[in-house]
């Protein structure tokens, strides 16, 4: 009996050097309908928001 044995390795991708952190626009926390969502900036500008939906 033969056996074929092959060795992965993960592909990486290609990384930029600079520190990739987003900049807090407004911290985690509830609005007055009953929802939490909080914003950030990342290091391009782009500005992106997430939280919860209640209706």
């Amino acid at each position: 009996m033969g056996c074929t044995c092959a060795r992965q390795v993960p592909i990486l991708p290609i990384m930029d050097p600079a520190p990739s952190t987003a900049t807090v626009v407004r911290k985690p926390g509830d609005t007055a309908y009953g929802s939490r969502q909080f914003v950030v900036r990342d290091p391009e500008g782009h500005t992106w928001s997430a939280g919860t939906w209640y209706e």
